[in-house]
């Protein structure tokens, strides 16, 4: 459990913003970043990777190649925090002060006039994964997709995401998957029936299969890489099943079919897809052949629209257990539409763009979630359609010295609780009060000796464990400084625990 005895009680309370307002940007500045890439194994310097610096607010973003020394060097920058990152081919990019991809960006605080050197930074090679993919007689399959996944945190829960890309098998039914961050991963084997055989009722069909030879993801074997290591023989054999055909028919919203659109075909634990999927014919209607039993989600995206139209998308339910499937409807789930004003400080109203401003709406929906967007009117005005359910309400794009205060739906506050939206509901009088006083975290972490500890993470989260589910705002977290400093603003008012992190897995941190 995160919430450990050694983690530090925090009582946060309104504090005034340590941030300052966004200025225009700054033609040059006087401070300089040096420094140098290396190759992790062995050192070597490493000519033409390419480091690009950025800074938070978007004033500064530029990019350098190493020279044959590996050596790298930006002069005439304004003071700032920058985010400093390094990548070439072949190897895995980093960041500074990063231990591994994917980690949580480490800032660099630059004062004016400063000169930061020996900024170095050691690019490893990935992991491999190698095998043969084979059928039930141990011949070798080829045109096999192949897949590494591994468990990843959304909104609290865990799952399993595709997180190495993907290889298709060769003649000898042979794959290789390279260039794997380290950690703990599964594989994952899909044939696709053949476009010229779907229709054939003896053509071979075979289930997602995970290494060793499991349908099940739950007994799949899990395979541990570190930087540069290689993991060969990762042999499955596919499973034999009877393939069906799925058909059916996808509508729009209007109650008439789709004329135009395809067709996705995902497990319902979203792992793999399970079906090649397929094309919506002109009267709506579509087959998709070679489905292997299973649960599936089955998804139409429309094209039959204006140019100033969004895409409708019809979902549907699906379980295939050996037979054909016929007369499946796809329908486009019914909107609810959203509306309401942007409450702000009649002085920071005169300096906040309101179209930079957006409203995200996440609601429990088909596939897990679904998200929609809208923009604030030049009134702060706004006005949105999303799917009907359980839906809670967020705020992108507002100035870093700002803060969501609340959100409000007829005086009551629905901040964290959300609304439930029915099919084709009006929802008007919704208030987003924005604060230019955020809550303001600070402080330093230290190491054992009493150095600043660069690059660790910092998690802040709510004692009160019902506070932790979703997409919590009552979560966040950062990285420490060169100097072992962090800052972290806009935390609601409460009680906190604060964690200091050495090298987390950033998949983790909302477990």
């Amino acid at each position: 459990s995160v919430a450990a005895a050694a983690s530090a009680r925090a009582q946060i309370s309104a504090l005034p913003s340590q941030s300052a307002p966004a200025q225009a940007p700054a033609a040059k500045g006087t401070a300089v970043l040096r420094g140098h890439a290396f190759t992790a194994e062995g050192g070597r310097t490493l000519r033409g990777a390419l480091v690009r610096i950025n800074a938070p607010d978007g004033r500064t973003n530029r990019a350098a190649s190493t020279d044959p020394q590996g050596a790298w060097e930006f002069t005439e920058l304004p003071a700032g925090h920058y985010m400093i990152n390094a990548s070439k081919n072949n190897y895995l990019g980093l960041g500074y002060a990063q231990r591994r991809p994917g980690d949580v960006p480490t800032p660099l605080t630059l004062g004016e006039g400063q000169t930061i050197e020996k900024l170095d930074i050691a690019l490893p090679k990935g992991g491999v994964i190698t095998g043969h993919i084979v059928d039930e007689y141990g011949d070798p399959v080829p045109n096999v997709m192949v897949m590494g996944f591994r468990p990843q945190y959304f909104q609290g829960r865990r799952r399993m995401t595709e997180s190495l890309g993907t290889s298709t098998t060769d003649d000898l039914g042979e794959y290789r998957i390279f260039g794997v961050v380290p950690g703990s991963y599964y594989t994952g084997a899909m044939y696709r029936t053949p476009p010229a055989a779907a229709n054939d009722e003896g053509a071979p069909a075979y289930a997602v299969t995970f290494f060793p030879g499991t349908v099940a993801a739950s007994t799949a074997q899990r395979i541990t890489l570190g930087f540069a290591e290689s993991h060969d023989e990762v042999n499955i054999a596919l499973v034999p099943v009877k393939a069906a055909t799925v058909s059916g028919t996808a509508v729009k919203g209007t109650g008439e079919p789709m004329t135009r659109g395809f067709l996705t075909m995902v497990t319902s634990d979203a792992l793999m897809s399970g079906a090649p999927g397929g094309q919506i014919q002109n009267d709506g209607t579509f087959v998709i052949h070679g489905v292997a039993p299973g649960e599936y989600q089955l998804q139409a995206n429309g094209q039959d629209r204006g140019p100033n139209q969004r895409p409708e998308i019809a979902q549907a339910s699906v379980s295939v257990a050996g037979q054909d499937v016929a007369g499946v409807q796809l329908t486009v789930p019914a909107q609810a539409t959203l509306s309401g004003r942007i409450l702000i400080d009649p002085a920071a109203a005169a300096a906040t763009k309101p179209g930079t401003i957006s409203i995200v709406a996440v609601t429990d929906a088909f596939l897990n979630t679904s998200s929609s967007m809208g923009r604030a009117s030049d009134d702060f005005t706004f006005q949105m359609t999303t799917p009907a359910g359980a839906t809670v309400l967020s705020v992108n794009g507002i100035p870093r010295s700002m803060a969501v205060h609340a959100i409000r739906l007829n005086g009551a506050d629905v901040t964290d609780r959300g609304v439930d939206l029915k099919p084709g509901q009006n929802v008007t009088g919704i208030e987003i009060e924005l604060t230019s006083q955020p809550t303001v975290v600070s402080g330093q972490v230290t190491d054992s000796r009493g150095g600043n500890a660069t690059g660790s993470t910092v998690l802040v989260f709510a004692r009160d464990e019902a506070k932790w589910e979703g997409a919590s705002r009552y979560v966040k977290f950062t990285r420490s400084d060169q100097d072992g400093k962090f800052n972290l603003s806009g935390l609601p008012q409460g009680d906190y625990y604060a964690n200091a992190l050495d090298s987390p897995n950033v998949n983790e941190i909302s477990d």
